[in-house]
C-alpha cells in the first residue's frame, strides 16, 4: 500500500540522495543517484571542450597586455577554466528545477498563471505537447519506491496520454539519454509494486528552453529497460553500499 508523501523523507549524504521509508530497515537510494553510475563519454568530452574554450578566450585577452601582468593571472584563468563545466551544469540544473516547479504550477492551476520571461518557451512547448497528446494529469511529484528491489524516486507526473495511463518525466536538457529511459522504467515498476495496478506506459518529455519544439520518447519495452536498470542498481550498490541487505 502506498504511504502518504508526508511520511516519506529525503536525505542527501555522501553525494547521493536517499528516501527514508517508514517500516524499512535501510534508506533507499534514489533512481537518479543510481543512474549516475552510467559512464557518459559525451559529457566528459563536453567538459574538456568547455574548459579549453574558456581558457582560450580569456588567455587571448590576457596576452594582449602581458608585459604589464604577472603569471598569477594565467594561473587564475586555468583554475576558473577547470570550474567552468560545473558552473554551467549547476546553472542548467537550477533552470531545470525552476521549470519543473513551473510545470507543476501549470498543471495545478490549469495553465491560468503568469508566465515569467525565462519560462515562455517552456510554457509554449509544454502546452503544444499537452494538446497534441491529449494529456491529462492525475498527480505531480509522486513519491515512488520499491521495497522489493530497494530504490526510491519521484515521478514528475502520472496521467493519461491519449487515454493511456503513463508515468512521465520532464527534461530541459539538450538531448535525451539512455538513463532517462531506465529512470521512468524504474518508476513504472515501483508504481505497480506500490499500488497493485499494472502500468504499461512511460515516457520522457524534453522541452526546448530557448526555442520552439519538444521531443517525446515513449518507452517501447518497459520490462527490458527495467532489467537494465536492475543491473545498474546492483553495480551501484556493490560499489557504494556493499553491506546492504539487498545484495546478501
Amino acid at each position: 500500500m502506498a504511504l502518504n508523501k508526508e511520511k516519506i523523507s529525503i536525505i542527501n549524504t555522501k553525494g547521493y540522495r536517499y528516501y527514508l521509508i517508514p517500516g524499512l530497515s535501510e534508506p533507499l537510494p534514489s533512481v537518479t543517484s543510481i543512474l549516475s553510475t552510467i559512464s557518459k563519454p559525451g559529457l566528459i568530452s563536453w567538459e574538456k571542450e568547455v574548459a579549453i574554450d574558456y581558457a582560450r578566450e580569456n588567455i587571448s585577452k590576457y596576452i594582449g597586455n602581458i608585459e604589464n601582468k604577472n603569471l598569477d593571472g594565467l594561473h587564475e584563468i586555468f583554475e576558473k577554466a577547470k570550474k567552468q563545466p560545473n558552473f554551467i551544469k549547476t546553472r542548467a540544473g537550477e533552470f531545470g528545477s525552476k521549470a519543473h516547479k513551473f510545470i507543476e504550477l501549470l498543471l495545478q492551476q490549469n495553465f491560468d498563471v503568469d508566465v515569467p520571461s525565462n519560462m515562455k518557451w517552456i510554457y509554449k512547448n509544454f502546452n503544444d505537447w499537452k494538446n497534441e497528446y491529449n494529456f491529462k494529469s492525475f498527480e505531480q511529484e509522486k513519491y515512488l519506491y520499491s521495497s522489493k528491489y530497494g530504490y526510491g524516486g519521484t515521478a514528475d507526473s502520472i496521467g493519461l496520454v491519449n487515454e493511456n495511463l503513463f508515468i512521465l518525466d520532464w527534461k530541459t536538457s539538450k538531448s535525451l539519454y539512455i538513463e532517462n529511459l531506465l529512470q521512468v522504467s524504474a518508476y513504472a515498476n515501483a508504481y505497480t509494486e506500490m499500488t497493485g495496478d499494472q502500468i504499461s506506459n512511460a515516457g520522457v518529455l524534453r522541452l526546448n528552453k530557448n526555442k520552439s519544439g519538444y521531443e517525446f520518447k515513449i518507452i517501447d519495452d518497459l520490462n527490458k529497460h527495467f532489467i537494465t536498470f536492475r543491473a545498474v542498481l546492483w553495480l551501484w550498490r556493490f560499489i557504494n553500499d556493499p553491506g546492504s541487505s539487498y545484495i546478501k
